[in-house]
């Protein structure tokens, strides 16, 4: 949260000018080589009301999964999901401006729904289906929601099958595997940019 505050930060000094949009993930400046667009725009948003209902949800979320797998885990799995949220917003989205950390934190959601407790797992699937809805809003970059909920499921999965009954707690599939997980994600962004190149062969 303070990372996406301080990236805000821009925008109050210059209230005219639309400096967010140097950061946010745009398909044709990461063409050309603004690879960084990839990372930032998990952290930029478009506005203060952008930034303080995903400040919300940072602060409200996060912890409840962070008591459940570590911070080093939960900062793992957020670079995660923000890989395949700006893959799939690269793919559905070239050339519109994409920016929030939305695809991060319902990366956390999927992410949640296979690893915690049946009575917990039943308010998080209602949250999944208001996050459906708000998907669709117009506005709303429901590809990289998406992106980020099938990076989030990748790691639920492998906690879920990790050895979770051992104390201290292990989670060796994670533990293990999460760089494949982030390989599959870089692999997903290079495959989204090469869609959109001219002469490309791949079907849009």
């Amino acid at each position: 949260m303070a990372i996406c505050a301080a990236a805000f930060v821009p925008q109050l000094l210059d209230l005219t000018g639309h400096p967010e949009l140097q950061y946010s993930l745009y398909g044709p400046a990461v063409a050309s080589g603004e690879w960084w667009r990839v990372l930032t725009a998990q952290v930029e948003h478009h506005g203060f009301l952008h930034l303080a209902v995903n400040g919300t949800s940072i602060l409200g979320f996060a912890p409840f999964i962070e008591r459940r797998i570590g911070g080093v885990r939960l900062a793992v799995a957020s670079a995660i999901a923000g890989l395949f949220s700006a893959a799939f917003a690269l793919y559905f989205s070239w050339a519109g401006y994409t920016a929030g950390a939305s695809g991060m934190i319902i990366g956390w959601l999927g992410l949640g729904l296979l690893i915690v407790e049946a009575r917990w797992r039943r308010v998080l699937l209602q949250w999944a289906v208001f996050n459906v809805i708000v998907s669709l809003a117009p506005g709303v970059s429901w590809a990289g929601h998406l992106g980020g909920f099938v990076g989030g499921l990748g790691c639920g999965a492998l906690i879920r099958k990790s050895d979770v009954t051992v104390p201290p707690t292990r989670f060796d599939l994670f533990d293990r595997f999460a760089p494949v997980l982030i390989a599959l994600g870089v692999m997903a962004v290079w495959v989204a940019i090469q869609f959109h190149l001219p002469g490309a062969s791949f079907p849009r």
